[in-house]
């Protein structure tokens, strides 16, 4: 990958004031974005010294993919934060370069929010072109979202180990700060109240709105008492009222009040009161007093709720974020922020964006208290896994010449013997008891503990340990003989195998395990390893599931011979494009050999017949297939909804989600169940259901299913007057 383009002569900074910035104060104040000039602190006035984005025709390949990154994630942090950008324009936007790290995007100018503001990703695709990008996968299908742009540029950036990707990085991360800007502008609107939030967050905001200037109407002043409080000196806790009363300590309570009275006639006075412990009496009692005349809006320890502050974490994955989100909840509130950037910096964001593995929460480690010898055996018998038979075990400690026994190594809250399994307290004691094998002694003991999981049967453990140690040949020889019993069991064994390591029947397993999860970038990837003879099916197979008929017929047309499942398919892209007689000569051609075979043949026929309004052969119903029941079910779907009867149909389409085993699966069910909803009027179920499946699409890459969802989502929230929500999507 080219690294960078020339490095710009020295230009002189531009200076930004915010006041002119074109958003209202309380977003400023409000939004933290590291491609928003105030990321580092809000100030009337900022210095970036930059070039602007129009300017930047030098830029190296890397460079321009991982500015469309921050660009991507900008326009995600803005719809997390409940705004739209209604252009895009290459004015408003600068690059920072500096040697060593990615280029950084800023905004210096901004237009107001737009309720009918375009899609996301035609905003992000015309910043592709202007910074001229590198062609994305993502880019051709209609219904991305940024989240999923971003995903692509930040796996497409990593393939170069040397890149410093500090600020692509660094985008994926934001903060709504309290009390965010709906209620920001509420309260500098607002004369009098009380409400509660006095975190750092929320009296940063309020200061920054008030250092910023007021948009319109009286001038507004933040005063926070009790940070230099003592209980020794009179009216230490309110001492930024000397800038408005004058001399505070000549002057009695009463009198106090009444100045500040007099000076909350002029301009809106907001005051803050925390650390009160450290209040003196006579401080006490004047904020009493303010408090008693309703002078100004009070932010205190009791009174309405202000939000907290909101964490952004670009997330691709839905279920992901909410996980996420959870575990940024279980966090004490100061600690979160320096959590997220560490999350964010550590080699478990890459994981976290592909996979949806969301780290595991702290714990304090039961294995740290123990004393030796028993914390290193401890240790040692983690490499067999969480949950091991005491035999395993045993024949593991008797190759270690321990002396000690499975027996021996119940300790409370780490292990505990369960009839004749040794385990765990969960998964995140084991992992941290690894901790403790000596680095010099790691590749020895994996080796050991590989030779025991194997002699037992456990292929799959000892295999993993071997790619650990690099014995990749020997791991690889392994996996070959493993009987997988899930797809997503297959792709947690197998990528973790260097692709160029794979065999070509593992590659094949890998990429048809990634389609049925719906991974379907991934799994081209993993395809240009196969031969041709099963790389193409498999490719035209990711076509069809992404919306591209064309290249997907166009390839299977090219295969010189075509098995079961090509014919099979090819047969699937007639009937899509409305060719039906081809289509019944396709079935025609496809000879089952097994059970599912037969049932997924009898389906696709089933189909046709009820389209073209023939009789079809039921005899398929009777093989004995995993998959007959949800095939069953999709054709009863069908079936129902041709003879009008609409209770059926949707029973049918539940019953088919039920059944359903892979990621297409369940999203063709949760369409049938939405669809129904729909043509029953059932507008507050069909709003659920659409969610759901986005959800489910969500959790693909790229399924074409989100275009119809979320066109029937749009349309569905629009007539509940969710117009803003509507035009999002």
């Amino acid at each position: 990958m080219a690294m960078r383009g020339k490095p710009h002569r020295a230009r002189s900074p531009i200076t930004i004031d915010v006041r002119t910035f074109g958003w209202d104060r309380a977003l400023i104040a409000t939004l933290r974005h590291p491609t928003l000039p105030w990321f580092d602190g809000v100030a009337r006035e900022l210095n970036v010294d930059g070039i602007p984005l129009a300017k930047a025709s030098e830029l190296g390949r890397r460079d321009r993919l991982s500015l469309l990154g921050q660009f991507a994630a900008h326009e995600a942090f803005l719809q997390f934060a409940g705004f739209a950008d209604p252009e895009f324009e290459a004015n408003e936007w600068m690059v920072v370069q500096k040697r060593g790290t990615d280029c950084r995007l800023i905004r210096i100018a901004a237009r107001s929010h737009c309720d009918d503001a375009p899609p996301a990703l035609s905003l992000i695709q015309q910043f592709a072109s202007a910074v001229d990008a590198p062609s994305l996968r993502i880019l051709r299908q209609p219904w991305a979202r940024a989240e999923a742009v971003y995903e692509e540029v930040d796996v497409t950036c990593r393939r170069d180990a040397a890149a410093d990707l500090r600020w692509l990085s660094a985008a994926a991360l934001g903060e709504v700060s309290a009390p965010g800007a709906e209620a920001l502008r509420m309260l500098l609107a607002q004369s009098r109240g009380r409400f509660h939030c006095v975190n750092h967050s929320c009296v940063a905001s309020l200061r920054a709105a008030v250092e910023i200037g007021a948009d319109a109407g009286r001038a507004v002043r933040l005063i926070v008492c009790g940070d230099r409080g003592s209980p020794l000196e009179r009216y230490s806790a309110i001492a930024p009222l000397r800038e408005i009363v004058g001399d505070l300590d000549t002057l009695i309570e009463a009198v106090v009040v009444e100045r500040i009275a007099e000076r909350a006639a002029e301009q809106r006075l907001i005051f803050v009161t925390r650390n009160l412990n450290s209040f003196d009496a006579a401080s006490r009692r004047v904020v009493e007093l303010l408090e008693a005349s309703d002078v100004g809006v009070w932010l205190a320890a009791d009174g309405t709720e202000l939000p907290e502050t909101r964490w952004f974490v670009l997330s691709p994955r839905l279920m992901a974020a909410r996980e996420l989100q959870r575990r940024i909840e279980s966090l004490p509130a100061e600690r979160r922020r320096q959590w997220l950037e560490d999350f964010i910096a550590s080699d478990s964001f890459p994981a976290y964006l592909r996979e949806g593995d969301v780290p595991p929460a702290e714990i304090v480690s039961p294995t740290a208290a123990l004393g030796e010898p028993l914390r290193s055996y401890i240790a040692a018998v983690a490499l067999l896994g969480t949950r091991v038979h005491r035999e395993v075990a045993d024949q593991f400690l008797r190759q270690l010449l321990s002396g000690v026994m499975a027996d021996d190594l119940v300790s409370n809250g780490l292990i505990t013997l369960e009839g004749d399994v040794l385990a765990f307290a969960s998964d995140a004691v084991r992992d941290d008891a690894l901790r403790f094998i000596p680095a010099p002694s790691r590749v020895s003991l994996h080796r050991l503990a590989a030779d025991v999981l194997e002699a037992s049967g456990d292929r799959l453990r000892a295999a993993t340990l071997l790619l650990g140690t690099a014995d990749t040949g020997r791991g690889v020889a392994l996996l070959e003989r493993i009987e997988w019993q899930s797809a997503e069991e297959a792709i947690r064994a197998l990528r973790a195998v260097p692709p160029k390591a794979l065999s070509a029947s593992l590659a094949k397993t890998l990429t048809q395990a990634l389609v049925e999860t719906g991974r379907y970038a991934d799994a081209h990837e993993i395809a240009a390893y196969l031969p041709d003879e099963w790389r193409e099916p498999l490719l035209a197979r990711i076509e069809r599931r992404t919306g591209n008929y064309a290249a997907a017929f166009a390839r299977l047309e090219r295969l010189s011979a075509r098995d079961f499942d090509a014919e099979l398919l090819r047969a699937d892209l007639l009937f899509l494009a409305g060719n039906y007689d081809a289509a019944r000569d396709a079935l025609e051609r496809c000879l089952p050999r097994t059970e599912d075979e037969r049932v997924r043949l009898g389906y696709h026929r089933a189909v046709l017949a009820d389209e073209t309004g023939i009789e079809a052969s039921d005899e398929w119903l009777s093989a004995v297939s995993p998959h007959r029941d949800y095939y069953a079910a999709r054709i009863g779907t069908y079936r129902a909804v041709s003879r009008r009867d609409l209770d059926a149909a949707q029973q049918h389409a539940r019953e088919a989600l039920r059944h359903a085993t892979t990621a297409a699966e369940r999203i063709n069910a949760t369409l049938d169940v939405l669809f129904t909803l729909f043509t029953r009027g059932q507008w507050t179920d069909a709003r659920s259901a659409a969610l759901d499946a986005l959800l489910l699409v969500d959790q693909t890459q790229g399924d074409r299913a989100s275009g119809g969802i979320l066109f029937l989502l749009a349309y569905l929230c629009a007539d509940n007057g969710q117009f803003t929500f509507a035009a999002q999507l």
